[in-house]
């Protein structure tokens, strides 16, 4: 076995392939994860003076163990299955709970603490759990209470709605909705729909929005993100380490990202001249303008390829 031993790159693989091999029997999900991100660094550290090209294989690395999160609620399995390093957490554990009562909808909504499937609706009423605590006010709903164990599917009415914010572990909203303010908080975030907002802003581990959105300003901070579909913000700005794009931009002026690794497509439709700035470690940004507009662009770190 001497030739191992004098063989970096042999001993790298040998690492790697023992914590794939540990990581694919071990039925603990969250050590899976652990060893997987082990891996990626130690992969990370010996290629280190080629990270430019290893962008798109840290954003995909990130995506897959992230954005799932968002679709499955796997993330508040994951932090609850840490006490126990014995109990086996099954995917799906979550129980969903359709809604049984309806209260009528106040122009502001708050949804705290749960793990939420909401459907926007055209109706000026909101139909819920009867489990949960519902606070009413003059202008303002607050949603509150459940159990950490289930996924509360809720359908919110759109008609009234001024200003949405959800402060949630695994939040998952669809349809169509216009509001003036949305404000998203989770440790999973999932958007999918045609939504209006003047100010829409997202904060989140994992992150994963595919619609077609538009309003004023759009903000996206979090740590695996994956953004795909027609965007009409004025200003957009991103912030992440793991960035996947592949974004339409219309009536957007300003467009600033700033990731570890950033991978993706950035299409302009707009009138109006466009501004882009893009920070990062690694990554590439295919850019391509189908307007008469100019497109002024600033990098540093990542690649912006014009086609």
């Amino acid at each position: 076995m001497e030739w191992v031993k004098n063989s970096k790159f042999l001993q790298v693989v040998l690492i790697v392939a023992i914590l794939g091999i540990l990581g694919w029997f071990l039925p603990f999900v969250p050590l899976k994860i652990i060893l997987a991100f082990i891996a990626i660094t130690i992969l990370a550290l010996t290629f280190k003076n080629y990270v430019r090209h290893m962008a798109g294989f840290l954003v995909l690395a990130i995506i897959i163990f992230l954005i799932p999160v968002a679709i499955s609620s796997y993330s508040h399995i994951i932090l609850q299955s840490f006490p126990n390093v014995f109990h086996f957490p099954y995917i799906d554990m979550l129980k969903d709970v359709p809604p049984s009562k309806t209260v009528d909808l106040k122009p502001r909504v708050v949804i705290d603490g749960l793990n939420v499937d909401i459907h926007f609706a055209n109706t000026n009423s909101i139909r819920l759990a009867d489990e949960l605590d519902v606070r009413i006010m003059d202008d303002e709903i607050r949603i509150s209470g459940g159990q950490p164990n289930k996924r509360y599917v809720i359908e919110l009415g759109t008609i009234d709605l001024r200003d949405l914010e959800i402060d949630g572990t695994a939040v998952s909203l669809s349809g169509e909705c216009q509001t003036a303010f949305m404000n998203i908080y989770g440790t999973a975030v999932n958007v999918k729909g045609k939504i209006i907002a003047d100010r829409f802003s997202i904060n989140g581990t994992g992150i994963n929005v595919n619609g077609e959105l538009t309003g004023k300003s759009f903000y996206a901070d979090g740590t695996g993100i994956n953004l795909k579909g027609e965007f009409g913000f004025e200003t957009i700005k991103i912030n992440g380490t793991g960035i996947s794009i592949d974004m339409t931009l219309s009536k957007c002026r300003s467009f600033f990202i700033d990731g570890t690794g950033i991978n993706g497509i950035l299409v302009y439709t707009g009138v109006d001249e466009l501004y882009i700035r893009a920070d990062g470690t690694g990554g590439k940004i295919t850019l391509r303008n189908r307007s008469s507009a100019d497109i002024r662009v600033e990098s540093s770190g990542i690649k912006i390829v014009r086609e």
